[in-house]
């Protein structure tokens, strides 16, 4: 145990597997378990100042050395992919009016390009720091550190920042994935008008139909079906929105679209729809674990660059003629603002197969926290040195290709103190074999199987949770995408990457940049709650209750709805229409 002080503090995410009479290991054992993980200079200062636990960045290290796989062009297409939803400006501007609408429009598409940046400043800070719970504990223990707290007090104040994050994130995206799902069925239910499945039933389908993709192991692997499924699809579908509004000219209709909210836009409706804007520009959370996989981080201000060159002009040109074109009868499923016409049809089809890459990029940031906790490679198959033969031979890998038996159990092995009482103790092979047979089963199951079994059993969570929240009229949808947006996207997106920004800096930040993240965290902070409030009491009042939704939904495209802005005159096509192309 020479250089370990008597004895060797576990890393956070390795459980001991020896039980109360396993055979202890050797020092010899402890030194080469040690080398699997060579403790960088950085992480040794900010361990002894109090800054972080003794070895805490080393599994991150170890793990992200392996994920920094991905090139800057996959992080993009991910970002637009997940990120870019411009059809849905138009029903954010019909909750809050031309005013206030095209104010939020603006300070979003310039703040969450700035926590972007911010975010990488972070990055760069603690790089051995991959998640946003990591970075949200590190920063409060560092407030605490500066201000002189205990060491317990210090790893108190991390812990909690850790475990609030961790929870607000899988809350987040958690229910993402659970309002994909419902889109996913509905958009079935749309594609399949005439088939007698229930809503209950092709949520069945949807499942079966994304599992399979959700067993990509990282985002490196996601970025093609990002590419096919995320951006293709969706320049595809502006494509079709921007032709149907040239196709029918709502504004020539007859009553033509309306802009007043009819009386009743309120606080609470104007907070719905900023909480919507919030939704529309969420994906921050994914930015520090994808920024763990690209092959050069120091690239990520030109991500940034791009994602938002990219995305923002669509934002523009689809919020502003959408709502131009249907004013206050604005949708979230835009689609039925449209003739129900082959393109509209196109589209419909399209989004099906989008909504696979929305319930996989969502599902992979909790995925994958979930298999580093428990210590399952995330891109390992099967092959690779186990437990029993690293601690046998003496020789640390220099990666863990495809690790049968993960790290956690190995450094388990090696917790207790080296205290030889016994001759037959320092035989290698009584001793692995006792320290093996203690080993969890499931831990000696091939990686890709462990997350198999991990991913699936998560989203069948999800599926169940979905199921309940089935609705007659989609309200419970609408309600639920703001409830997201109000709690854990303006969290990530628009005033935490302030705040840890703050607490981490070495350096003092400007005045004008104190006042602009101050002002920043504040704005968040009133559209949080205020959100929140507003689409707690629309969740409530909308729902249909526990398994209580209609079999079926009936859909009315334009112009059949009353307040559809054609309803008195009718589709007024563009003279180069054919009357076929409204039937």
């Amino acid at each position: 145990e020479e250089g370990l002080g008597g004895s060797w503090t576990p890393i956070a995410m390795a459980q001991p597997v020896a039980a109360a009479g396993a055979l202890p290991a050797t020092p010899a054992d402890v030194r080469r378990a040690r080398q699997l993980l060579p403790l960088e200079q950085e992480d040794r200062e900010s361990a002894s100042a109090g800054l972080r636990p003794a070895g805490q960045a080393e599994h991150s290290g170890m793990h992200n050395g392996r994920l920094r796989r991905a090139p800057s062009w996959a992080i993009i297409v991910n970002n637009v992919a997940f990120m870019a939803v411009p059809r849905s400006i138009p029903a954010c501007f019909a909750a809050t009016g031309w005013g206030i609408g095209l104010v939020a429009l603006a300070y979003s598409s310039v703040v969450t390009y700035d926590t972007g940046l911010v975010l990488g400043e972070v990055h760069s800070l603690r790089p051995n720091l991959s998640s946003y719970p990591d970075l949200t504990g590190e920063a409060l223990a560092h407030r605490a550190a500066r201000r002189g707290a205990s060491s317990a007090d210090i790893e108190w104040w991390r812990i909690l920042g850790l475990r609030a994050c961790l929870g607000l994130q899988f809350a987040t995206y958690y229910l993402t994935t659970v309002a994909e799902l419902i889109y996913f069925e509905q958009f079935f239910g749309q594609v399949f008008d005439e088939s007698s499945l229930c809503q209950w039933q092709w949520l069945l389908v949807a499942a079966a139909v994304s599992l399979p993709l959700l067993q990509l192991p990282t985002f490196h692997e996601a970025r093609w079906a990002a590419l096919v499924v995320g951006v293709i699809p969706l320049l595809l579908n502006v494509a079709v929105m921007l032709y149907e509004i040239a196709l029918v000219r709502p504004w020539n209709c007859a009553p033509g679209p309306s802009y007043g909210g009819g009386g009743e836009r309120d606080a609470a409706s104007v907070f719905l729809g900023l909480s919507a804007f919030s939704y529309a520009f969420g994906g921050h959370g994914l930015y520090p674990e994808e920024m763990r996989e690209m092959r050069t981080p120091s690239a990520w201000p030109s991500v940034m660059h791009w994602t938002y060159g990219l995305t923002m002009p669509l934002y523009w040109l689809c919020g502003a003629l959408g709502y131009f074109a249907y004013g206050d009868y604005s949708l979230a499923n835009i689609n039925l603002n449209f003739p129900r016409n082959p393109a509209n049809t196109l589209s419909i089809v399209v989004q099906l197969v989008q909504e696979v890459y929305f319930i996989v990029s969502t599902n992979l940031v909790m995925n994958l926290a979930m298999e580093l906790a428990f210590g399952i490679d995330p891109v390992a198959c099967c092959k690779s040195p186990t437990t029993v033969n690293i601690l046998a031979s003496g020789r640390a890998p220099r990666v863990l290709s495809g690790t049968c038996i993960s790290l956690a159990p190995a450094l388990g092995l090696v917790k207790a103190h080296a205290d030889l009482t016994e001759e037959g103790t320092r035989d290698p092979a009584r001793r692995i074999a006792h320290s093996v047979s203690d080993v969890p089963v499931a831990s000696r199951l091939p990686p890709w199987l462990q997350r198999l079994l991990l991913r699936t059993a998560f989203f069948t969570s999800q599926v169940l949770v979905a199921q309940t929240l089935l609705s007659g009229e989609g309200d419970t949808l609408i309600a639920l995408q703001s409830l997201i947006g109000a709690v854990g996207m303006t969290a990530f997106t628009y005033f935490m990457p302030y705040v840890l920004l703050m607490l981490l800096t070495p350096t003092p930040l400007s005045r004008v940049r104190l006042c602009w993240f101050s002002f920043n965290i504040a704005m968040g902070v009133v559209v949080m709650l205020g959100g929140l409030a507003s689409s707690m009491d629309d969740l409530i009042s909308s729902s249909a209750g526990v398994f209580a939704g209609e079999c079926t939904l009936s859909y009315a495209y334009a112009p059949t709805s009353p307040d559809d802005p054609c309803f008195e005159s009718g589709l007024r096509l563009a003279p180069w229409s054919t009357v076929n192309e409204t039937q």
